[in-house]
């Protein structure tokens, strides 16, 4: 897998079109202008400025990524956030987090394919691997449901919660993962 452009993402020269769907949602094709190769991406921006995407990388896996706002004081803490569709089970990113570091000091460093990547404003995470939309797990949750809640540790200790509508999400994120 090339995780390498999770890693890479803030960093690139990208050119994009854009699509929108309802409650702000929107697909964004983008262009690495480096390598050409072309990922779309579903993303919604709430009132205070947090953004969600959902993207499919260039060897098929789904990721989710999410941003504090430039404008927000706010940094993340130690712990990965957690997301709740509904009245669905929360999603625990820092599973995904706990389960890199057992690879970290079972393994060879070296061989070791991340499969997160957090910032002091981002957090981004594989979380399928699959074809299409899953069954079941967060994706599914999204494209479901009607409202998320996204929980993150703020570098204090605190927690902070912020939430994005989900109308418009379900074609949105199907059409960026497809």
């Amino acid at each position: 897998m090339n995780l390498k452009i999770i890693a890479a993402i803030p960093f690139l020269f990208l050119a994009f079109l854009s699509s929108s769907y309802a409650a702000g949602w929107s697909v964004k094709s983008e262009v690495d202008l480096m390598t050409n190769e072309r990922m779309r991406q579903a993303q919604t921006v709430n009132a205070s400025g947090h953004s969600l995407q959902v993207y499919r990388l260039n060897d098929g896996a789904k990721a989710i990524s999410f941003r504090l706002s430039e404008q927000s004081p706010d940094v993340f803490g130690d712990k990965a956030p957690m997301m709740r569709v509904d009245k669905m089970k929360p999603f625990d990113f820092e599973l995904i987090v706990d389960l890199d570091r057992m690879k970290r000091v079972t393994f060879n460093r070296s061989s070791i394919v991340v499969t997160y990547r957090a910032e002091p404003k981002w957090f981004s995470a594989v979380v399928y691997m699959g074809k299409n939309i899953p069954a079941r797990g967060p994706i599914h949750d999204l494209v479901t449901g009607k409202n998320v809640v996204v929980r993150y540790s703020l570098s204090t200790g605190e927690y902070k919660e912020t939430s994005f509508s989900l109308d418009g999400a379900n074609e949105a994120i199907t059409e960026a993962i497809k």
